[in-house]
């Protein structure tokens, strides 16, 4: 792709609108600047378009993925999904009293559905990048959730398994996009690994959730060298990034 001045196109959930504090199926609370401010300061001669809805799911994006880059052809394609999939059905769980832990999208099918996003954005000439999923600091996180439900739900997060649990089910998740990255030729952008080297005090807003201000730098910094590549793939020209 010869393009100094790229088209992005960033397909994201509530991270991507800036959420850091979500109840129910409501934002309660945003920053700014988001990744996507600072990425746009680094990249002055690329254009951003931000297409992200709260909750999102591969599987709710699949029936739209076709008509969405039909209208836009991206020159790049950043899929910045993964989270609610990956995350606890954690109604589910609180109602069967923990017995229930399943992730809101089988691991199966969260790769099956990225695999067709990504041949999606193939297949209008897009270069695809993919990332990897972020992980919850558990303890911090039932604790929020046992304030917001009235109902302290700790013990029963210690009893499925806890934290090393947890981590064990999202292993299966990132495992699995970095050898979908290699089947499909996809750049692949590790920025939830990047956050987790911040302390949870700075990696987190107040959701114990969504990324805080910190975290939306290192976000950015963790995507921009796979944009950089993908704008200069199959180029000896380079992306020109700001100062």
């Amino acid at each position: 792709m010869r393009n100094m001045h790229p088209h992005i196109l960033i397909v994201g959930d509530s991270i991507t609108l800036g959420a850091v504090e979500v109840r129910g199926n409501q934002v309660t609370r945003t920053i700014v600047p988001t990744y996507v401010d600072h990425l746009r300061d680094s990249l002055p001669n690329a254009t951003f378009r931000v297409d992200a809805a709260l909750l999102r799911t591969t599987a709710g994006l699949h029936p739209h993925v076709v008509s969405l880059l039909e209208s836009r052809r991206p020159d790049i394609l950043l899929l910045m999904l993964g989270g609610n999939d990956a995350d606890i059905d954690w109604r589910r769980f609180v109602l069967s009293d923990g017995r229930s832990v399943r992730n809101n999208v089988p691991v199966e099918r969260f790769l099956a559905n990225l695999a067709l996003l990504s041949a999606a954005g193939s297949a209008v000439g897009a270069q695809v990048i993919l990332v990897d999923v972020p992980n919850h600091n558990l303890s911090l996180r039932a604790r929020w959730m046992s304030e917001m439900i009235g109902r302290d739900i700790t013990d029963l997060v210690q009893r499925s398994g806890g934290q090393a649990e947890s981590d064990r089910h999202l292993a299966q998740y990132n495992d699995g996009i970095r050898n979908l990255a290699v089947q499909c030729d996809a750049i692949l952008a590790p920025w939830a690994q990047a956050i987790e080297s911040l302390p949870p005090e700075h990696r987190f807003g107040p959701d114990f959730t969504h990324p805080g201000e910190q975290a939306h730098r290192v976000i950015a910094q963790s995507l921009l060298p796979a944009i950089v590549q993908a704008a200069g793939r199959g180029s000896h020209q380079r992306l020109l990034v700001a100062g």
